[in-house]
């Protein structure tokens, strides 16, 4: 982007605790493929990396909701074993980062009891189902609007680098022969 174009165009569009060097990375391999010329191909570029960092985001939320349910269930579950409150969140915590001995350990009690991890993950993602949905319909239109950008970037680019007035522009240095 142009030093004096940075204003018009804004900030990056990230939230606090976002990698702000992923999105410089994004950011600079998307401005070096479109090569904007002006400040419309600037704000097209923009659009793209801004479409592509809120699909990426969208990507994480559900993944994180998916995790933290997971969590919640695991508790629900180890309840059922006998597990008073306190006790359920302490090995749920050690299921997360505990040794892999541990994790097993969990495993088999849960197991003596019927429990299985296809019953842990039913109970997780039940509540949630509605408003992963949800987040996979916003990733699927970001991800079409995206695509439809990028395709409009890269017809805008073609065009310019095929027209003659650009070539000119380009300063061309005359053959020995003054042609």
């Amino acid at each position: 982007m142009s030093d004096d174009h940075h204003d018009l165009l804004g900030n990056a569009a990230l939230i606090a605790g976002e990698d702000t060097e992923r999105y410089t990375k994004l950011h600079q391999a998307v401005y070096n493929h479109i090569k904007p010329k002006d400040i419309f191909e600037e704000m097209m570029a923009e659009g793209v990396i801004n479409k592509r960092w809120e699909e990426e985001r969208l990507q994480r939320y559900a993944k994180g909701a998916i995790e933290v349910s997971f969590r919640t269930a695991l508790k629900t579950h180890l309840r059922e074993t006998g597990l008073n409150e306190t006790e359920s969140s302490q090995m749920a915590r050690e299921y997360f980062t505990g040794t892999p001995k541990a994790k097993e350990k969990i495993l088999a009690r849960l197991a003596k009891h019927g429990i299985t991890i296809a019953n842990i993950w039913a109970t997780a993602m039940l509540p949630k189902l509605d408003h992963l949905r949800q987040i996979d319909q916003m990733r699927e239109t970001a991800r079409r609007l995206l695509q439809k950008d990028l395709k409009k970037a890269i017809r805008a680019r073609d065009r310019a680098s095929a027209s003659p007035s650009i070539v000119a522009e380009q300063n061309v240095e005359p053959s020995r022969d003054g042609y």
